[in-house]
């Protein structure tokens, strides 16, 4: 009887120590399983460049896994993007400014450009009236077809042509 009380509890203890070592394996199964979740998350986030997230499942992953070499090779390549994406940023930042710069430069000429040539069409239309004032026909007549030729679509320099050449008859 003594020697069958043995044999159970020697059969309970090998049962108990199966049931730890299979419970055991099952966590670190659980483990295994959670940190390959979290690195595969990183690696999805790094992907979308959601730097902040991808960190994070690399801390979780150390958090399981203090000396898990993979978590912290990808901190380090999160870091790398991330400092070379910010420097992308930068430049395109500067690249924009630049761009904007040269536009309203390009369109600061542009307008004083048009300015001028107002300014021209102005003055030769005045001197054309002045010249037809004086009945200098062809001087108001040459001065007419220069403000044409800066502007051909002027209407006053096609009325005061129309009345240079009536007035001429």
């Amino acid at each position: 009887q003594e020697l069958a009380r043995e044999k159970l509890e020697q059969e309970t203890r090998r049962r108990e120590e199966e049931a730890r070592k299979r419970a055991k394996g099952d966590a670190e199964k659980r483990q295994a399983d959670r940190i390959s979740g979290y690195l595969a998350s990183a690696e999805e986030s790094l992907d979308r460049r959601d730097y902040d997230m991808a960190r994070e499942y690399a801390k979780r992953t150390l958090e399981a896994d203090y000396n898990n070499n993979e978590a912290r090779m990808l901190l380090g390549r999160i870091d790398s993007e991330e400092a070379g994406a910010a420097r992308e940023l930068s430049k395109q930042r500067i690249e924009d400014e630049a761009k904007r710069k040269e536009d309203a430069a390009r369109r600061q000429e542009e307008e004083a450009a048009a300015k001028r040539r107002t300014e021209r069409v102005s003055g030769y239309l005045a001197s054309a009236r002045n010249n037809l004032t004086r009945r200098d026909y062809d001087m108001a007549r040459s001065y007419v077809k220069r403000a044409i030729e800066i502007d051909p679509a002027n209407t006053e320099a096609g009325f005061l042509l129309s009345k240079i050449d009536s007035e001429e008859q």
